[in-house]
């Protein structure tokens, strides 16, 4: 995260929020009174008064070098209202995201003066190509791989390539499959952070075998700064206690995805379109890189896989090579354009549960039947 002392962000500093909804509430009152910062105003659109004891203000009328924290969740809106901000005279604008490693407001915020003017919003990559779990559904087809294939070396090399065509990448995610069956773990969260130290780095997992990683595992992960999403599928629900309790002595921040937003799944595709199934896309945003590659979704870059098991022909295009890859807001124009593989991505939901022995076409598929399985 840069380091907002460079921008003048001093002992003292006074700052303004942008937002006087639920995050400004919170920053607020969990800011407001420290000694380090003083928050001396909320800048909204619409609300007036003040904001627990915070006058509440038109950013046109507050002065030009007052540092400014957008409360917004929604990143677009918030390089919206950066946009705006800078056009009316403001040069030190935050982005406010919590980040539990830090005790500090500063500590919190994310420097939009440093973005650029192509930022990526979410890159994915797979560090394990299989997984433990298996589910029916999955959108990457783990359950048709089965080991890891991941090279730590040449794959780094591919972040490096995809950080060198833009300007700033917000978030990147290490998955799978499940990512800590690869034992080389620690080497890509410290690859990560020499390559990315200014983007939030994590991991998704199922979290099963965070109960026994090898200590120094759990260490790279706090020591880089690392945080840990948990999808708190039906196994994890009944092992949780277990595996944030180990989270915690370790000193690692962590979130749930909750056990109730995954009780339901979906299987992805049909494999000729029918008009039969509503289209649903799942996986908007979620930029993959894999093996020198690059494509706008995962469901797209794992689709060979899933032709190769099951003699299907799911249309590839859309996936180019990373040297071969545009660069800046072409690039990421690129990534927004739709494919040939969009027209057969539907919804057809089914309840969480694993493939049983060999996984089916069936398990991925969607069929005549509209009904829940």
């Amino acid at each position: 995260m840069p380091c907002l002392e460079k921008k003048g962000m001093a002992e003292n500093m006074k700052v303004a929020i942008y937002g006087a909804g639920v995050r400004g509430r919170r920053i607020v009152a969990k800011w407001g009174g420290t000694e380090r910062e003083e928050i001396v105003g909320v800048f909204d659109r619409e609300k007036t008064g003040d904001l627990m004891g915070v006058p509440i203000l038109r950013y046109e009328d507050g002065p030009r070098e007052l540092p400014v924290v957008i409360s917004l969740a929604k990143l677009s809106l918030a390089i919206e209202v950066e946009k705006d901000l800078r056009s009316a005279g403001y040069q030190k604008i935050y982005w406010y995201r919590e980040n539990p490693y830090e005790d500090t407001l500063e500590g919190q915020l994310d420097d939009m003066g440093t973005w650029g003017d192509a930022v990526l919003t979410q890159v994915e990559m797979h560090v394990s190509d299989a997984c433990n779990l298996n589910c029916r559904g999955c959108t990457h087809f783990s359950p048709l791989f089965h080991q890891i294939d991941a090279d730590v070396a040449s794959r780094l090399e591919d972040v490096e390539k995809l950080a060198g065509k833009v300007s700033h990448i917000l978030n990147f995610f290490l998955l799978g499959g499940e990512p800590f069956l690869n034992p080389e773990i620690s080497a890509y969260v410290e690859g990560l952070q020499k390559i990315l130290p200014h983007t939030r780095r994590t991991i998704v997992t199922n979290g099963l075998l965070i109960p026994k990683l090898p200590q120094e595992v759990l260490d790279s992960i706090r020591r880089t700064k690392t945080f840990i999403s948990i999808s708190e599928y039906e196994p994890t629900h009944e092992a949780i206690e277990e595996i944030t309790a180990r989270l915690e002595e370790a000193g690692i921040a962590y979130e749930l995805r909750s056990f109730d937003s995954k009780q339901l799944f979906n299987k992805p595709v049909e494999t000729v379109p029918s008009g039969k199934y509503p289209q649903k896309c799942i996986s908007d945003g979620c930029v993959n890189i894999y093996n020198g590659k690059i494509c706008r979704c995962p469901t797209l870059m794992y689709a060979f896989k899933f032709n190769e098991t099951f003699g299907e022909h799911l249309p590839t295009e859309g996936i180019l090579n990373l040297e071969d890859a545009p660069s800046g807001e072409e690039l990421l124009n690129w990534l927004k354009e739709p494919v040939p593989l969009c027209v057969h991505c539907v919804e057809n939901p089914i309840p969480w549960g694993r493939c049983e022995g060999t996984p089916a076409i069936s398990d991925f598929a969607a069929t005549e039947e509209r009904q829940m399985e």
